[in-house]
């Protein structure tokens, strides 16, 4: 969710739902999708690799999700966490485009 019509650049802020509808948090290291609230903890900042500010994101680009504590989302199998502030492998995701008003988020896997 982003308010206004724009597109998302590189160090925006956004919340991002699971497929239940519910917002992902993030608390400490941990991730979930339990709630609806609408906060800190949900406010995700999109980084891309060059990190040039008011880069556009765009369909395939891999990008990082960095939440308010500087922590970067991470994937290891099907567990999602924030437990690293450096940018590797396993905190790269793919945006892709579904149609113009819903984009979806995937991990990379190595």
């Amino acid at each position: 969710e982003k308010e206004g019509n724009s597109s998302v650049v590189t160090g925006d802020e956004v919340v991002l739902r699971a497929h239940t509808g519910k917002r992902l948090t993030v608390q400490g290291d941990s991730v979930h999708a339990n709630g609806d609230h609408n906060g800190s903890g949900q406010r995700l900042a999109f980084e891309k690799s060059s990190q040039v500010s008011g880069q556009s994101i765009c369909d395939g680009d891999e990008v990082y999700l960095r939440a308010l504590s500087a922590r970067r989302l991470g994937v290891q199998g099907t567990q999602v966490d924030a437990e690293h502030e450096a940018a590797d492998g396993r905190q790269r995701f793919i945006v892709e485009v579904a149609q113009p008003s819903l984009a979806e988020i995937r991990a990379v896997t190595t």
